[in-house]
């Protein structure tokens, strides 16, 4: 399920309202001010609802469940923020829009039910259901009266300016509402006083507040009598003496189905009520996790948790924590370290299996620990020599020890060495043509594999005339300078011969060129996979954690043919079966944690975090 009410709800909480600012959190001013821009909207969202309910619009119903939805989206993602260490006033002001929520649900609901049976009224069934929907509406429209006065007492600040809600206009609303539920009351005593005097009506009726509470939870229990002098009110197997109509505010210690029922005396007789079935539920818990997701090998990773009931209350009990098949047990809280000396990931799992008062739960993380990174940089002293001539290669490598390079001319590895920090070796070419010179690390258990930049190195044939002329006719240039030509025709026919070999030689010299030019077009075409590469457009990956990642959210959306409309953990499930899965992983982590979390990224975590991006793009690109 895509959850954008949250997106917009985390883009007003951790940004200031005038916009999104790309700011690192240690130098952003705190503020509530997103919060309370936020809840504000949804205070009119309800006071509009409200408005909707004293219209008697049907849409009012429709409209409590899609805000109802909302504020539990809200409580859901606040509480994964809560673990991932993100803390905010949000839950200060959560609690009393989530009675307000409930409230205002409850109330639309049974106005529903009251309007569509209050025509029908004269069947007693009909008006078991008024008067029932009608007891509902006074208890939630005296939920949301509460819910409003702890609204209006919270206090939150923008820098030193104190914030607080203006509830004017929902009390305003409120106070129709009210003389609207008494309206109600006023159409069914008139009912009720017609028909005593027509038929005689009269009965004793139970409603209650809610008939799925927690056990412990508070309840309310309304008896109401028409005619008949109340007795007693039957709770499962506790029975209560009462005298009129009755409220009684009642919490089950047990689990599982009770029955309510009332009863009470008319001329001498046992009258009893409509039965009420309620089912009692254990309260639900929560274990909030707190780790990181990635880090390097051997690094400590502390991971946190507690466990916290549904109203946000410690649980003092047993829970037990698998770490890769190690088992621990805390009480309540825990705190560890987590390691790993190989690549790969540390899956923890903590699980509370519950009593008889609290629901069962269990939450799962991994921290993928991986190797680090290498870079490898490399020159050459020379991009331009003659054939046989030596050049000479030096770079860095960012390893902390010793590790082996490969050498790599064109497509076929020429050598190897080891080295540490810097290195250099030197390399003779041959033959003319052009060369791509790269240093390649094929990775070990401690770094990950890395190839370095190309080094082009341009070797030429020397074609000097008179050199090759001597070599070619084989004489001497010492024969040819001492040579004693007598006569001038001596010398002209020598001119002659010397033209007659000038033609034949720039013959050879030409296909000698042209056999040459196609051996380097040859030689281009077997260069290594990551040279070709380099000929492609270059990735240029901005220095921005933002940015980069929706360079990358591009890239995976062009590539996959997926909708636009996805969030990141979305795309993340769509690609879990790709190779680069984890990397994925990582990266969108990051991404959620600097952007939604508005926390600063550590330095080793941007740099595996931009290195993770450019292998992406180039896994995805191909």
């Amino acid at each position: 399920m895509r959850k954008i009410l949250i997106i917009i709800l985390i883009t007003f909480i951790i940004f200031p309202a005038n916009g999104i600012r790309h700011e690192i959190y240690s130098e952003s001013k705190y503020s509530d001010e997103g919060i309370y821009n936020y809840f504000t909207k949804i205070l009119k969202d309800y006071n509009s609802c409200l408005n909707m309910f004293l219209d008697e619009n049907r849409k009012a119903l429709n409209e409590s469940k899609s805000l109802a939805d909302k504020i539990n989206l809200i409580v859901e993602e606040n509480r994964l923020y809560l673990a991932k260490g993100v803390r905010s006033n949000v839950s200060v002001v959560l609690k009393p829009f989530v009675r307000l929520s409930e409230g205002t649900e409850s109330l639309v609901e049974n106005q529903r039910i009251f309007l569509d049976n209050i025509e029908l009224v004269g069947n007693y069934s009909s008006y078991l259901k008024c008067r029932d929907s009608l007891l509902r509406m006074k208890i939630a429209f005296g939920e949301i009266n509460s819910s409003v006065r702890d609204i209006e007492k919270i206090e939150l600040y923008n820098g030193s300016s104190l914030l607080k809600f203006d509830v004017s206009e929902i009390k305003s609303t409120l106070a129709d509402v009210y003389d609207l539920i008494l309206f109600y009351e006023s159409l069914l005593a008139k009912y009720e006083l017609e028909e005593i005097s027509k038929h005689g009506l009269e009965g004793i009726f139970v409603s209650v507040s809610d008939v799925n509470p927690f056990i412990y939870q508070n309840i309310i229990i309304h008896v109401y009598a028409v005619n008949v002098t109340p007795l007693f009110l039957n709770i499962g197997d506790e029975r209560y003496s009462i005298s009129g109509n009755v409220e009684m505010v009642y919490e089950f210690n047990k689990t599982g189905k009770h029955i309510i029922y009332a009863e009470g005396i008319k001329n001498g007789e046992i009258v009893k009520s409509n039965i009420v079935a309620v089912n009692v539920t254990k309260i639900p818990t929560y274990i909030i996790l707190q780790s990181r997701t990635s880090a390097f090998l051997m690094e400590n990773v502390a991971v946190n948790g507690y466990l916290l009931d549904y109203y946000n209350r410690p649980v003092f009990d047993n829970i037990t924590v698998n770490v890769d098949g190690r088992i621990l047990n805390f009480t309540q809280a825990f705190s560890l370290n987590v390691t790993r000396s190989s690549e790969g990931l540390v899956d923890i799992t903590a699980i509370y299996p519950g009593n008889e008062t609290y629901q069962s739960t269990m939450v799962r993380t991994s921290i993928f620990f991986s190797r680090f990174p290498v870079s490898i940089t490399l020159q050459a002293n020379r991009t331009e020599v003659s054939v046989n001539e030596s050049v000479l290669f030096y770079g860095k490598v960012s390893a902390n020890e010793t590790i082996q390079l490969q050498i790599f001319v064109n497509s076929t590895e020429a050598g190897a060495l080891n080295a540490v920090k810097d290195f250099n070796f030197t390399l003779r070419f041959p033959k003319s043509g052009k060369y791509r010179v790269a240093v390649y690390f094929p990775g070990d258990s401690m770094y990950r594999e890395e190839w370095s930049n190309s080094a082009e190195i341009l070797v030429k044939e020397e074609t000097g005339l008179a050199n090759f002329v001597w070599e070619k006719t084989g004489i001497k240039r010492t024969s040819f300078i001492k040579a004693d030509f007598i006569g001038s025709m001596g010398i002209v026919i020598l001119i002659v011969v010397a033209f007659v070999i000038f033609g034949i030689i720039a013959r050879k010299i030409f296909r000698i060129q042209y056999k040459q030019e196609t051996e380097t077009v040859k030689t281009s075409k077997s260069e290594p996979a990551e040279i070709k590469h380099e000929e492609k457009t270059e990735i240029v990956i901005p220095k921005d954690i933002a940015k980069a990642y929706n360079l990358l959210f591009q890239t995976i959306i062009d590539r996959y043919k997926l909708k636009k409309s996805l969030t990141p953990r979305e795309v993340v499930r769509e690609l879990r079966n790709e190779s680069f899965i984890d990397k994925l992983r990582f990266v969108t982590s990051i991404h959620e944690k600097v952007i939604y979390g508005k926390m600063s990224a550590d330095e080793k975590e941007r740099e595996k975090y931009f290195v993770y991006i450019e292998e992406l793009m180039k896994d995805i690109r191909g």
